[in-house]
């Protein structure tokens, strides 16, 4: 009996190197890059000075997201990117500015601040109300979150 014991925990499956094991959590949802995009793009879409189109965000895992858009003044527009790191806080997405560059040069991050702040508040309502969010995880496909619903 001793040897079986030995035996099945010998065999016994284990998670995959790479992986992690989920939080426990009311709800796990992943959301897409693509859907990302979208919601930035709908919050920037009333600012008018700089102008921000073109929004596309990208994964770039284990922890960061890219961000592109175009900044534009009048008839002028240069493209923009910024590194995000998504993360969980008081139940809640953030999003700290990593880097940021226009027309490849690096800029200091206060200056690019509209398009943060965007992705910041298109983030905090991922989850929905009532939701208090216990972890994100960049994903190769957009963001996964934890949710529990109090």
């Amino acid at each position: 009996m001793l040897i079986g014991f030995g035996l099945s925990v010998l065999w016994w499956p284990h998670i995959p190197s790479g992986t992690r094991q989920s939080q426990g959590a009311d709800v796990r949802a992943q959301v897409s890059d693509a859907y990302l995009s979208r919601k930035v793009q709908r919050r920037v879409s009333g600012i008018t000075v700089p102008q921000i189109s073109h929004v596309e965000i990208s994964s770039a895992p284990p922890a960061t997201l890219v961000a592109r858009a175009d900044l534009g003044a009048g008839p002028l527009s240069v493209p923009t990117t910024l590194d995000v790191r998504p993360y969980a806080t008081n139940g809640r997405i953030q999003m700290d500015l990593v880097s940021a560059n226009v027309a490849g040069v690096p800029i200091p991050t206060p200056l690019i601040g509209a398009l943060a702040d965007s992705m910041n508040g298109a983030a905090r309502n991922l989850a929905g109300p009532n939701a208090y969010v216990v972890g994100v995880y960049v994903i190769p496909t957009g963001l996964e979150i934890m949710v529990d619903y109090r």
